[in-house]
């Protein structure tokens, strides 16, 4: 009696109610699609909300207050009721996910084309020294000359030597080249001793 059951059930009216609701019910690759592809959108403001703020030289802790009156603003989308980037993680976002691709892409263009390379010391006391290294390159995306931040060489000294060091071993890492050097074209300092001087200097 087996499929005689199954048949004078699935001619009930209830069985036959729910298999026409069943048609119009999304499936769970479908709901699992969606969530992603929202998902996705969410991160994609999050990162780009991220860069707007980094590059309108806003504080970072902007992030606090900008969260949640995004979700308030903007209550219709969905998008915004899954934004949540405050501090902590916009700066995950731009330390962890934006700065070593903009490197990456960076380098890429140093191992093709010439550059120069510009650095500038801290002048405070603290146990390290930061120098800052930045690059002067030809842009092909956007036909111009352009200077990008590369790193921060830190130093426990401000010898010249032991700034050129540090340049010489971020250099030698990021390009992975023995001398990264062939392609420098000229080099940015100012006027100090330790920059310029005639002996034990970073010129010497």
């Amino acid at each position: 009696m087996g499929k005689t059951d199954i048949r004078k059930h699935s001619q009930t009216k209830s069985h036959v109610d729910i298999a026409k609701t069943k048609v119009n019910q999304s499936t769970l690759d479908t709901l699992t699609h969606a969530s992603s592809q929202l998902s996705m959108q969410c991160i994609e403001s999050e990162v780009k909300m991220a860069v707007l703020v980094a590059c309108s030289n806003v504080p970072i802790a902007f992030n606090d207050r900008l969260s949640p009156a995004i979700r308030t603003i903007f209550r219709d989308s969905k998008v915004a009721s899954m934004y949540h980037s405050a501090r902590t993680k916009a700066t995950s976002i731009l330390n962890i996910a934006v700065a070593p691709h903009l490197i990456s892409v960076l380098v890429k263009r140093m191992k093709c084309h010439a550059f120069s390379l510009a650095i500038d010391g801290t002048n405070d006391c603290e146990l390290q020294k930061m120098n800052p290294i930045t690059v002067r390159i030809y842009d092909n995306s956007v036909s111009k000359v352009v200077t990008h931040f590369l790193d921060m060489c830190t130093t426990t000294s401000a010898t010249a030597e032991a700034i050129f060091n540090a340049m010489d071993h971020k250099l030698v890492s990021l390009l992975e080249e023995d001398n990264p050097w062939l392609r420098c074209t000229s080099f940015g300092v100012d006027n100090t001793s330790v920059n310029i001087g005639s002996h034990n200097s970073l010129k010497t």
